[in-house]
């Protein structure tokens, strides 16, 4: 049960109307996501409440050695709101449970049901590696995800449709707007009053690409005071749906005449569901040969009965040919690696640092008839990144292997937007003359996503770990 009470709902934002005004400074501090791509965790504090924005865990070379403890006390926050359910977004949730936070979660419907899947199977692997240590070792379990705990998160949240507004702190409105990156991602907006000022402050989440419909488009933000936007592709523009399938058709075409294997990592959450549509559509519409479709990723597979529990949130209706076929066991997907047709595997493991994807890779690395098809961004340090190096050589599992498979890297599939899309999310933004601070991008991006808001008119800012951005408004 919820400790909490229950939050008012109205169909209209608070402002003009919020029952608390704050003359304390409200300020935000960046602990996550800051300068670097994954971690996103930021604090917002409005009077004397406490709201986190996201708590997610590094990944790639923005992961520490030992993953530092949270830089809070989580049991004196008030709330907490997901924007969506990428793990850099939600990875450590469960920490703030165990460290005392027993409050609510605020999320979308979608959200939630996906977090359910999420957190108990997260919770069952990591009781799997409890039991298979803890005769041995116990160091490292003070923040073990149970099942019971992964229960008591999903019934701490608490979902919410697309621009409804809760009141879910006295005089602090809550919307959230859908942000066309996943299923049930969300650009909260935060509505309270400064002074003898009604203020909105938007956190954008990350923010789905235009032009590849698969999820209905992101949402057009109010006007904003303040915002924290993502720039992970600030500085470039994706290529079109049809130089994407230009480019697949190339690497299908001469992957079929060496009778290779086409392998593609793929995030179980978004990535997968947004791959297969589009194989299949250009499949119906022959710009790509007809392949078979097999899929090595369980959650991934579990995530896609959720898509279907909420049509409203896609662009597309489901195609009917051609189908994929999902590989329910490790002897199917060896079957589906080892047989001499060509087809295509869609497999876990965005990055390839985990996941169903580096057993098929060890099947066809060094076989120069196969293709491996990057369609993720790729983190600094990961192996992902690696594998793009001119290098004839990889090392993983312990082992050098010959790289003779061809690397392809096909952009355009990111659920994230690019400079153009990120320029016209903050237009809002510009309405209120307001301040936009980037996060969740490297340098490069940062630096020119921040050049092109600049030259629109808009304050922006860059924040370090740990930095207080105090929300002063200039209207």
């Amino acid at each position: 049960m919820i400790d909490n009470p229950p939050p008012k709902t109205t169909s209209t934002p608070l402002l003009g109307g919020a029952s608390q005004v704050f003359d304390s400074p409200h300020t935000v501090t960046f602990w996550g996501a800051a300068r670097c791509v994954t971690g996103s965790m930021h604090l917002v504090q409005l009077g004397g409440f406490r709201i986190l924005l996201d708590c997610g865990v590094h990944t790639g070379n923005d992961r520490p050695a030992i993953t530092p403890p949270l830089p809070f006390p989580p049991a004196k926050l008030d709330a907490v709101i997901l924007s969506h359910n990428h793990t850099d977004h939600v990875g450590r949730i469960h920490e703030l449970f165990v460290e005392g936070y027993s409050g609510p979660v605020y999320c979308t419907h979608a959200a939630q049901a996906l977090l359910e899947v999420q957190l108990l199977n997260s919770a069952r692997i990591q009781d799997q590696e409890f039991a298979a240590r803890k005769s041995v070792n116990l160091q490292g379990t003070a923040h073990r995800l149970s099942t019971n705990l992964a229960r008591k998160i999903v019934d701490h949240c608490i979902p919410q449709g697309y621009e409804d507004t809760v009141e879910i702190l006295p005089g602090i409105g809550l919307t959230l707007f859908f942000s066309g990156h996943i299923l049930g991602s969300a650009m909260p907006v935060l509505s309270f009053r400064q002074g003898i000022r009604d203020r909105r402050l938007a956190f954008t989440g990350d923010i789905g690409r235009s032009g590849l419909p698969f999820l209905k488009p992101a949402q057009t933000l109010p006007p904003c005071d303040f915002a924290i936007c993502e720039s992970t592709y600030g500085d470039r523009l994706h290529d079109s749906r049809e130089q994407m399938g230009e480019k697949l058709a190339k690497i299908f075409k001469d992957t079929m005449d060496r009778g290779g294997k086409i392998l593609i990592p793929a995030f179980s959450l978004g990535r997968t569901q947004a791959v297969i549509h589009h194989l299949r559509q250009w499949m119906d519409e022959s710009v790509l040969p007809l392949l078979p479709i097999y899929v090595d990723s369980p959650l991934g597979r579990s995530f896609s009965f959720i898509y279907r529990d909420f049509p409203e949130e896609l662009a597309v209706s489901e195609p009917t040919t051609p189908e994929a076929d999902w590989l329910h066991d490790p002897e199917d997907a060896q079957l589906a690696s080892n047989s001499k047709e060509s087809s295509v595997i869609i497999a876990s493991g965005g990055m390839l640092e985990g996941g169903k994807i580096l057993k098929h890779l060890r099947n066809h690395i060094d076989d120069p008839r196969s293709s491996l098809v990057l369609v993720s961004y790729q983190a600094p340090g990961t192996l992902g990144e690696k594998v793009l190096e001119k290098h004839p050589t990889l090392t993983f599992h312990g082992r050098t292997w010959n790289k003779w498979l061809d690397v392809q890297g096909v952009s355009g599939f990111s659920g994230h937007g690019d400079q153009r899309d990120l320029c016209q999310a903050m237009e809002p933004v510009l309405e209120k003359q307001g301040t936009v601070q980037l996060v969740h991008g490297e340098k490069e991006g940062m630096s020119a996503l921040s050049g092109s808001l600049k030259a629109m008119g808009l304050k922006v800012g860059r924040p370090d770990v740990g930095e207080v951005w105090k929300l002063e408004a200039t209207q």
